[in-house]
């Protein structure tokens, strides 16, 4: 069975209204499973990160020529914000892995969830039995009028790839993980690193759903941001392993 499925607007500003909704569920996230006291630091490391993402995307968003927001300038911003907050190699800072990563990936599965109504991150063409059609006027809309034999009185754009819900999904996914590995308090930061590994892996391979031609490409037709996604999972995941052999003490979970 065929399902395509029209999205858009309604006239309403839905990709900025994700991203802030994106950013109140990292805040919530964070202020409601962080212990005591630890809450305040956590608040102030979520300002530090969500500033940092912000600015990275919209610099990643100059230097590709995407709308608005790079996702992956974002993710790259907030990732070394979380790695210059964190101090891996100090285990008494570890333990905000667990909060800030699962709840930042929560975050940001939310935020992207407005790329797909608005159409400014869309998929690449597809005949599948799941599709989405954007409507007129937006990103792919104009691209699929520029690049593809469509009517210019079309309605809608070409069914493609609903890769932006997708992602969105695993995102949630993947924070749920985190979580359900945290309770097992495997050593401070092992849930952090081992949400990140999850989603970067997973994001990579949807990420290859994305249209190539709206993003940094590293040959014809071949988008780069599999291979960057990718290698993240494969720094995180180093980092997992690292961390699952590293000595635990009682003061590393203070």
């Amino acid at each position: 069975m065929e399902v395509v499925v029209e999205v858009g607007t309604g006239g309403w500003p839905v990709s900025a209204s994700a991203l802030g909704i994106g950013i109140w569920v990292f805040f919530a996230w964070c202020w409601l499973r962080a212990p005591g006291v630890a809450r305040l630091e956590l608040v102030a490391s979520f300002g530090f990160v969500v500033v940092a993402g912000i600015a990275a995307g919209l610099l990643g968003g100059l230097a590709t020529d995407e709308t608005g927001l790079s996702s992956l300038g974002g993710v790259v911003g907030a990732g070394a914000a979380l790695v210059a907050l964190i101090r891996p190699w100090r285990p008494q800072r570890r333990w905000m892995a667990d909060h800030l990563i699962p709840a930042g990936v929560a975050g940001l599965a939310v935020a992207r969830l407005g790329c797909l109504f608005q159409g400014c991150d869309f998929g690449r063409r597809t005949d599948g039995a799941l599709a989405v059609v954007h409507e007129a006027g937006s990103r792919a809309w104009e691209f699929h009028q520029t690049y593809f034999e469509m009517s210019a009185g079309a309605d809608t754009s070409l069914a493609v790839h609903p890769f932006a819900a997708y992602l969105a999904l695993w995102g949630l996914v993947s924070a749920l993980i985190g979580e359900w590995i945290r309770r097992y308090n495997r050593g401070p930061g092992v849930a952090g690193v081992a949400c990140a590994t999850v989603f970067l892996a997973g994001g990579g391979a949807i990420e290859s759903m994305r249209e190539p031609a709206t993003v940094i490409q590293i040959a014809d037709g071949i988008s780069a941001y599999p291979l960057l996604y990718w290698m993240g999972a494969l720094a995180a995941g180093l980092a997992w392993w690292w961390l699952e052999r590293a000595p635990k003490k009682r003061a590393d979970y203070e």
